[in-house]
């Protein structure tokens, strides 16, 4: 008995020794899973993180690519300020470079003031400028999805630097991957998110006005990606952010022909060392913006001898008709005229004339467009309804007024006791008008002047100071509520001062005289 029960307890012994030894054995092999488990889990992290740092440099790369457009000059996704080594005028004066966004945004604002005026000639500029920014837009997607297509094409920077942003993003990549990992392929792709995004792009206050959806109307800023419709046309801003910042991979969409599309997708097949499987991993970016900071310049509307009777607003300038009279469109060829020894005016290629009122419409809408989205609609809309500023006339009756714009958009209207503006020349591939006899009221005949320097922008048809406003002579003390002096302002030389004068307010625009 005591034999068996001894055998018993061996056979008991053994069956317990083999059973530790399998959960010994058992539990190795799970923990070797495990940190089997736990290295891809950091190795997928790490791959994770570099992808995202190499898709937020891409996307900052995005941000910083430039065209030279024909209708609005220099633009990028986001504003520029005019400090660039590259992109000069043909004076070698720098120009600012426009965002997309502020260029959607300003035409969307120009459409606000067209409708309250009414006449087909506001509305058609306004829609003009909107179906110019719509082309720029598509030729910006373009140019980025070109320069995404290889990293053998490349775009550059205000500073003329070339930037290829599948280069950077390779570059980051594979300084942080692991090592046993290589790239096998790297590709990107530009589209939308399937959400509303943010931007930069200040809504008017009057959100009526604006024709907000009820969904946005808190916003104090442009959502991205979504359509805002206005007297029947559709308006779209890019996405963009305070820096370059990651969003959800799967809220990407392909670009659908009317949403502009800044959102950068970048995609990696991967290769492990001793494997033939190849991985694939996704990271999705949205660029960054600038804050605009380029100053608008002035409207100056002066009646040297009294105004007509029936010009007793703004809002006459586009709507009388005693302006429906033709007058000649002319344009400064080969130089500033009358400066330049070779300059001359010739009759307008692309109109060579029209009628009063839609001179003075264009010309008051290009004064709009080169203030960018530094007007607030609804504060241009009151202002076009109240009568023009009274004052006391000069010897001569004398009657001035400069039309500028405080930081808040809100319409200033100085009455200089001189005309500031007194150089009178149209500068190149800019437009001069004048008829004498253009229209007669109260028993006179009036003169009709019209100098419009910034109908046309940028290098290719803004001659060589590339459609900016013009400096004044003297600097305008009255413009204090509007902006200050530049310490570096050389006062006896406006005309050669980098931008510290170029960019201040005392430049003219646009200007209509009016004079019996």
């Amino acid at each position: 008995m005591r034999k068996e029960k001894i055998k018993s307890k061996r056979k008991k012994g053994g069956s317990l020794y083999l059973l530790y030894i399998f959960l010994i054995g058992f539990l190795i092999m799970i923990f070797h899973q495990g940190a089997q488990l736990c290295l891809i889990s950091i190795k997928a992290f790490r791959t994770k993180n570099a992808l995202e740092a190499a898709s937020l440099a891409a996307a900052n790369d995005l941000s910083r690519l430039v065209i030279n457009d024909p209708y609005w000059g220099y633009v990028a996704l986001t504003d520029h300020a005019p400090v660039g080594a590259a992109t000069l005028a043909g004076d070698a004066e720098p120009l600012p470079v426009s965002g997309i966004n502020t260029l959607i945004g300003t035409a969307r604002h120009e459409l606000m003031v067209a409708k309250a005026i009414g006449t087909d000639e506001a509305l058609g500029c306004a829609r003009a400028d909107l179906e110019a920014a719509r082309k720029t837009a598509r030729d910006l997607e373009d140019h980025l999805r070109n320069i995404l297509s290889s990293p053998l094409e490349s775009g550059e920077d205000m500073d003329g630097n070339k930037i290829s942003p599948l280069k950077s993003a390779a570059a980051i990549l594979k300084k942080n991957l692991d090592n046993s990992l290589s790239i096998e392929d790297l590709s990107a792709d530009l589209g939308y998110l399937s959400r509303p995004s943010t931007t930069n792009s200040p809504m008017p206050a009057d959100k009526s006005l604006a024709e907000i959806d009820k969904n946005y109307e808190n916003n104090l800023y442009y959502p991205a990606f979504v359509n805002l419709p206005l007297a029947g046309e559709s308006f779209y801003f890019a996405g963009l952010g305070e820096q370059a910042s990651l969003v959800d991979e799967n809220l990407f969409c392909h670009g659908d022909g009317e949403r502009i599309c800044s959102i950068l997708r970048l995609k990696a097949r991967l290769k492990e060392t001793g494997k033939e499987e190849i991985q694939e991993a996704r990271a999705c970016a949205q660029p960054f913006y600038q804050v605009d900071r380029t100053k608008p310049a002035l409207f100056c509307l002066s009646f040297p001898r009294g105004k007509p009777a029936s010009f007793n607003r703004l809002r006459d300038l586009f709507t009388e008709r005693l302006l429906l009279n033709k007058i000649g469109l002319n344009t400064a060829t080969g130089g500033d005229y009358p400066v330049d020894p070779e300059a001359k005016l010739e009759a307008d290629k692309e109109q060579a004339e029209s009628t009063l009122r839609y001179a003075s419409t264009r010309a008051y809408f290009d004064w709009l467009r080169q203030a960018r989205m530094h007007f607030a609609p609804d504060e241009v809309i009151a202002d076009i309804d109240r009568k023009l500023v009274d004052r006391k006339e000069t010897r001569g009756g004398l009657f001035v007024l400069l039309y500028g714009f405080s930081e808040d958009g809100a319409v200033k209207v100085l009455a200089p006791s001189k005309v500031p503006f007194r150089r009178q020349s149209t500068q190149e591939n800019q437009l001069y008008a004048i008829s004498f006899g253009a229209f007669s009221d109260s028993g006179m005949n009036w003169t009709f002047k019209l100098r419009n320097q910034v109908r046309r922008l940028g290098t290719i048809h803004g001659g060589k100071h590339a459609g900016q406003a013009m400096p004044s002579i003297d600097y305008i003390d009255e413009l204090h509520t509007l902006s200050s002096r530049e310490a570096s302002v050389d006062k006896n030389n406006r005309f050669g001062s980098r931008a510290g004068s170029r960019y201040d307010q005392s430049r003219l625009a646009v200007e209509i005289e009016i004079s019996s």
